[in-house]
C-alpha cells in the first residue's frame, strides 16, 4: 500500500521580461506549480478578470497591469484545492522624446547668469536624464545637470540651448529647448501662441509657417531650424507683410529623419517649433 503525505499546492509566476518594460513590448508569462495532482488546472487574471488558461500567458502589458493565476490541484491529499500565484505589476515606460523648457533665474551675483531646464512631460521627475548645453552654438563641457550658470551677463540675442536625453527602458531619447536672451529695454513683438502654425507637421522636409504676428506694421521675420545637437540646417529671412506671415520652406533632400526646431524670430521675439522630418 502507497501511502500519502497531506501537502499544500502552490503555483508561482514569472515574466519573461520582468516587471518593467516599454510600451508595446510582448511578455511570456509562465508558472510554475507544487502538488498539482495529474491533471491540475490553471487560470490567469488581468485586473481581476479571468483572461487565459494553461501554464503560459503572453501578452502586451500596459502600465499598472496586475496578472496572478490560480491552480485547482487534483492532488489526492491536497490541503488546499485552489491556491493564488504570486502578483505582477508591470511598470511600462514610454519611449517619449522630451518636452524641454529653459527658464531664465537671475543668480544672485549680477555678473553671473543662471538658465534652467525643465521637463514639462515628466512633472514628477521619473525618469533620468542627461545634459548638455550651448550657447550661441558653443558646448559647455562644465555644466553636465539641468542647470546651467554662464560667467558675465549675455548678450542680447544670445542663444542658450540645452539636449535633454530620456533614459528608460525604451532606450535614449534626446529632446531640446532653445532660449533666446533678450535684456531689458528691448521692445519685443508680441506674438501669441497659436497665431503662427507649422504645416504639415510631421512633414518630408516641406512645409509652411502662417499666421499673424499680432501686429499691424510688417516686420523682417528670421527663420532658423537646427537638429537636436544644436546645429544649424537651414536659415532665412522673410517679410511678414502687414504682420502677416505665409512662408513655404523646403528643406534639402539629404534630411535626416527626426525632431528639428524651428526657431522664429522677429524683433525681440521668438516662437519655437517642435518638428518632426519623416521621409
Amino acid at each position: 500500500m502507497s501511502v500519502l503525505t497531506n501537502q499544500e499546492p502552490t503555483v508561482t509566476i514569472t515574466s519573461s521580461a520582468g516587471d518593467s518594460v516599454c510600451l508595446g513590448t510582448p511578455t511570456t508569462l509562465t508558472l510554475s506549480s507544487t502538488w498539482g495532482g495529474t491533471s491540475p488546472a490553471y487560470n490567469w487574471y488581468l485586473n481581476g478578470i479571468p483572461t487565459a488558461t494553461g501554464t503560459i500567458y503572453t501578452y502586451i502589458p500596459a502600465d499598472g497591469d496586475v496578472i496572478f493565476a490560480t491552480m485547482l490541484s487534483s492532488y489526492k491529499c491536497r490541503l488546499d484545492s485552489s491556491v493564488l500565484s504570486n502578483n505582477i505589476k508591470f511598470d511600462v515606460d514610454r519611449p517619449d522624446t522630451p518636452t524641454v523648457r529653459i527658464d531664465f533665474y537671475p543668480n544672485s551675483s549680477a555678473a553671473l547668469d543662471s538658465y534652467q531646464v525643465v521637463v514639462t512631460n515628466d512633472p514628477f521627475g521619473q525618469y533620468a536624464y542627461t545634459y548638455t548645453w550651448y550657447v550661441n552654438g558653443d558646448l559647455m563641457p562644465q555644466t553636465t545637470s539641468y542647470l546651467l550658470v554662464v560667467p558675465g551677463s549675455l548678450a542680447n540675442g544670445a542663444q542658450i540651448t540645452c539636449i535633454v536625453t530620456r533614459h528608460n527602458r525604451c532606450g535614449l531619447y534626446p529632446g531640446a529647448g532653445i532660449y533666446n536672451n533678450v535684456n531689458v529695454g528691448v521692445t519685443p513683438v508680441t506674438v501669441t501662441v497659436g497665431d503662427i502654425r507649422l504645416i504639415p507637421n510631421p512633414n518630408k522636409g516641406l512645409f509652411s509657417l502662417k499666421g499673424s504676428l499680432g501686429v499691424s506694421t510688417s516686420q523682417d521675420v528670421y527663420i532658423e531650424i537646427t537638429d537636436m545637437l544644436g546645429q544649424v540646417i537651414y536659415r532665412s529671412t522673410t517679410t511678414a507683410h502687414n504682420g502677416e506671415i505665409d512662408e513655404q520652406i523646403q528643406l534639402g533632400g539629404n534630411i535626416a529623419n527626426g525632431m528639428y526646431m524651428v526657431n522664429l524670430r522677429s524683433g525681440g521675439a521668438n516662437k519655437v517649433f517642435h518638428m518632426v522630418i519623416e521621409q
